[in-house]
């Protein structure tokens, strides 16, 4: 197997979406996987859970509107595009395979959050902010219901894989928790949603049921 890492210069979308295209222009790969940290969902996600996208979106996408009152009102309109079945399929797997979660778990020797560390497989929204405030949630929620986090890339980096020419990259967004987007939001678990984020994405590529 062979793996080419890099990063962007700068954060949000126009930069990540820069870089994968031409990250695939170049070396033609089979996956193009965005690892990394988001905000979760309270009540719906841990510290450190990982989080695999299906679907991933951009939550700014839409039409910003008056009513006949005067107010503006935000009519969002993305379109929200679904992980690969199979990869999906089998994250779910590996996801209930629990002493595969331990052993992700107890390969990090430092400080860790509380609670039981999970993998999911559900919605992640994509957007140009960093969201810090109580209740910014609350609109991109309404724009899927099953909402487990928000990050600023990941759906770049879809869209850029989808526009590659033949064969296009089978594309993915793996990412941990390390906030929850609000009052509180800090840096303390940067780092171990980072890992977590890599050592799943390296168990899934080892995973005997996919094809590399």
């Amino acid at each position: 197997i062979s793996i080419v890492a890099a990063s962007a210069l700068r954060k949000g979308m126009p930069s990540s979406a820069a870089l994968a295209a031409k990250m695939v222009e170049k070396f033609c790969p089979k996956y193009v996987v965005m690892l990394g940290i988001c905000a979760g969902v309270k009540d719906k996600t841990q510290l450190g859970d990982v989080i695999v996208a299906d679907p991933s979106w951009d939550w700014g996408s839409g039409k910003l509107a008056e009513l006949k009152d005067g107010s503006a009102v935000f009519q969002a309109a993305p379109y929200q595009r679904p992980l690969s079945p199979i990869l999906s399929s089998i994250s779910v797997e590996l996801a209930g395979n629990r002493g595969l979660m331990t052993e992700i778990r107890s390969g990090w020797h430092g400080k860790a959050p509380e609670g039981v560390f999970n993998v999911r497989v559900g919605p992640m929204a994509s957007g140009a902010a960093v969201l810090a405030s109580n209740g910014a949630l609350d609109p991109i929620t309404a724009q899927n219901r099953e909402l487990l986090a928000v990050e600023m890339e990941a759906y770049a980096v879809m869209a850029a894989a989808d526009s590659a020419k033949s064969p296009a990259p089978i594309a993915l967004a793996i990412k941990s928790v390390c906030d929850f987007a609000d009052s509180k939001k800090g840096d303390d678990w940067q780092k171990y949603a980072a890992y977590t984020s890599a050592a799943f994405f390296n168990k899934l590529f080892l995973y005997e049921k996919l094809s590399i």
